[in-house]
């Protein structure tokens, strides 16, 4: 039973699945920014999880969440491409702060685990939902950051289960997530608070 529900949360809390709530959640608050909404569930959910299918179909890559690090590369690469591509669209919108800060984060929180990748195995799971936790926390604080912050509890506990990563790997994905985020805000501060 918890074998099965820990590959629930895998699959639902992806970074696909993440970026889907991050974007789909602002366009239901924020009903006056749902094209932005739209720009960044393009962006970074269609997009990405479209070309992960491809990917799986043409037997580029052997499995949804592939074990091998070679393997893992393409599908970083193509999202690292696809988020770039959606902050250039952010921008260009002129979106508010925060979502650009999270364009910004995912890009480059993908482009650092590429290289990261490239050497040894970190948890693009734990990178996903860290990085959205950090950005919530940073901009609403523990009383509207908590369920973001459940979900990465709920994703390292997925993860370590599977024995997809080693508890080092998810606590370094979990940091390179946050600590994007927080640096992708501060970044941005100036704009934020102008």
């Amino acid at each position: 039973m918890q074998h099965h529900i820990a590959r629930w949360v895998s699959h639902g809390l992806n970074p696909a699945g993440v970026a889907l709530a991050v974007w789909g959640g602002w366009g239901l608050l924020y009903p006056q920014d749902r094209h932005l909404a739209l720009l960044g569930v393009l962006f970074y959910a269609v997009l990405p999880a479209t070309s992960i299918l491809y990917m799986m179909r043409t037997g580029r890559i052997d499995a949804l969440y592939p074990h091998l690090r070679a393997q893992r590369n393409g599908l970083l690469l193509v999202g690292a491409v696809s988020y770039g591509v959606g902050s250039l669209a952010l921008y260009a919108a002129d979106a508010p702060t925060l979502l650009l800060a999270a364009g910004i984060s995912f890009a480059a929180a993908t482009l650092m685990v590429f290289f990261v990748n490239l050497r040894w195995k970190i948890s693009i799971h734990c990178v996903g939902v860290g990085g959205a936790a950090g950005l919530l926390l940073l901009a609403f604080g523990l009383e509207r950051a908590w369920p973001c912050l459940l979900a990465a509890g709920l994703v390292t506990w997925a993860r370590l289960h599977l024995r997809a990563h080693t508890p080092l790997q998810v606590a370094a994905g979990l940091a390179l997530g946050s600590g994007v985020s927080a640096l992708s805000i501060g970044l941005l501060y100036a704009r934020w608070m102008g």
